[in-house]
C-alpha cells in the first residue's frame, strides 16, 4: 500500500507535465521514496538522489528548510513532493517565503491527507490513507482474538490510497 500511494502521485506530477522535481522525505519513508521515483522511471524519468532531501524529524520547520535547501539546490525544480503532510506545509511556507507562486511556480503534493492539508492556503493536494477502512478492519481481527471464536484461514485484504486533488497542484509553467 505504501507504494501504491506514491505512484498515484507520482502519476499525478508526470500526467501534468513535471519533470523536474524533489522529494522532502523523512528517514522512515524510503519506501514512499522509491515508490515516488518508480512512477518517473516508468517514463524514463531519473529523480536523482540529490533531489531527494531528507528531514530528521517531520516537522514544520524542517519541511520549510528542507524544502528551501531543494529550491536553492535545483532551482528549475517545477514540483515538490513531500511523504508527510506537516513537511508540505513546511515546503508552502519556503515557497511563499520565496516568493513563489502555488501552483503557478511550484507544485507540491504531500503524503496522509492530515486535517492540516485542506486548511492550507492553498489547500494541498495529497494522498489519503484509507484509515477508517483499516481501523475497522484491526478492530474485526481484535474482537476475533479475543473472543476466542475459530477463525476462518487468515485472509489478506488490499486496502488502497486514494489521490485527493486541491489547490496545490498545476502543470508546470
Amino acid at each position: 500500500m505504501r507504494r501504491q500511494g506514491v505512484m498515484f502521485a507520482g502519476r499525478h506530477l508526470r500526467e501534468l507535465g513535471h519533470e523536474n522535481v524533489a522529494v522532502l522525505a523523512g528517514p522512515a519513508h524510503m519506501t514512499r521514496v522509491s515508490g515516488f521515483r518508480r512512477a518517473f522511471a516508468e517514463d524514463g524519468l531519473e529523480i536523482p538522489d540529490s533531489a531527494v532531501r531528507l528531514v530528521p524529524e517531520p516537522s514544520l520547520k524542517g519541511g520549510t528548510a528542507a524544502a528551501a535547501e531543494a529550491m536553492r539546490a535545483r532551482p528549475a525544480v517545477t514540483a515538490l513532493f513531500a511523504t508527510h503532510d506537516v513537511l508540505a506545509v513546511g515546503a508552502l511556507q519556503a515557497a511563499q517565503d520565496k516568493g513563489c507562486s502555488i501552483p503557478a511556480d511550484l507544485s507540491i503534493v504531500a503524503h496522509d491527507d492530515t486535517q492540516e492539508g485542506p486548511l492550507t492556503r492553498p489547500a494541498l493536494t495529497s494522498i489519503a490513507l484509507p484509515t477508517r477502512e483499516m481501523t475497522r478492519e484491526a478492530v474485526g481481527l481484535l474482537l476475533g482474538a479475543v473472543s476466542g471464536a475459530p477463525s476462518d484461514a487468515p485472509r489478506r485484504r488490499l486496502l488502497l490510497p486514494r489521490l485527493i486533488v486541491r489547490d496545490s497542484t498545476a502543470p508546470p509553467a
